[in-house]
């Protein structure tokens, strides 16, 4: 099988992610626990709320439609639950979205370096290029590409090699088709002879691997978070023919057999 292009996505991928379940990290932070003094139910009923509120307001945020600023505003806007939760604590709305965007980088911008290093072991092998493809927002996709020095950012150098959700010409989420078939576009603006089953593409969500296959191109799940990268990810790469030979060099933690500790970077 010759694989021309190997296409990472980057939530639990590459780097840490950044859908609801953040928000509800953020809300339970001290805030509806112990400020609201919630019960069981009430608190259930809260999140549901807050993740609807944010779960809509997330979809304009990531076709790049509103700031950072502007989405958690629309967050507040859309929950009762929450306006309650952040009187009951003390914070107006720009105190609260400060908050926000302060645990999120704190908690929620990390780096699986040792998957990282996959990658770039694959792109120093000569044999493939690189890729992403990601339902990312534009603000935090280019700031977790600059972290610790632009660390992903030296791997993955090559612009037209790289699609997210918001980007102008894209407008849309996986698992819509229309994302993949914009993928396999800009790959061809590299490649003029690929075609899909060279492409080999990597996410942490199944959906999104069937949607890919549905087009021609060859995928598997990885999730950084409960797969590990000697055990799952080399292995699953092997299968396509990629050969990644690790050593207890390549990885963080030096380790010579099972898995090796994701470094995380924050």
């Amino acid at each position: 099988m010759n694989i021309k292009f190997v296409v990472f996505d980057v939530g639990n991928v590459l780097a840490g992610d950044f859908y609801i379940s953040f928000l509800e990290d953020i809300i339970r932070d001290q805030l509806l626990v112990e400020v609201a003094n919630m019960n069981t139910d009430q608190r259930d009923k809260a999140m549901e709320e807050i993740t609807e509120a944010a779960r809509l307001a997330m979809n304009e945020f990531k076709l790049g439609e509103v700031d950072e600023d502007t989405f958690f505003q629309m967050v507040i806007d859309g929950s009762r639950s929450l306006h309650y939760v952040l009187n009951h604590a003390g914070l107006d709305n720009i105190k609260a979205i400060k908050h926000f965007k302060e645990v999120i980088r704190r908690d929620h911008f990390k780096l699986y370096k040792d998957v990282i290093k996959v990658a770039q072991e694959i792109k120093s092998q000569g044999k493939c290029k690189l890729g992403i493809l990601s339902n990312h927002v534009k603000e935090w996709f280019s700031e977790v590409l600059a972290l610790d020095n632009n660390y992903i950012r030296k791997v993955f150098d090559d612009d037209k090699a790289i699609v997210i959700s918001c980007d102008p010409d894209v407008k849309a989420f996986k698992p819509n088709a229309n994302v993949y078939e914009k993928l396999i576009d800009r790959l061809r603006s590299i490649d003029s002879n690929l075609i899909p089953e060279q492409i080999l593409f990597i996410d942490d969500k199944q959906r999104n691997v069937n949607a890919a296959k549905k087009v021609g191109i060859n995928s598997f799940v990885f999730d950084a978070r409960y797969h590990g990268v000697k055990s799952n990810l080399v292995p699953s790469l092997l299968e396509y023919g990629i050969d990644i030979l690790v050593n207890k060099n390549l990885f963080y933690g030096g380790s010579n057999s099972g898995d090796v500790k994701i470094a995380k970077t924050v």
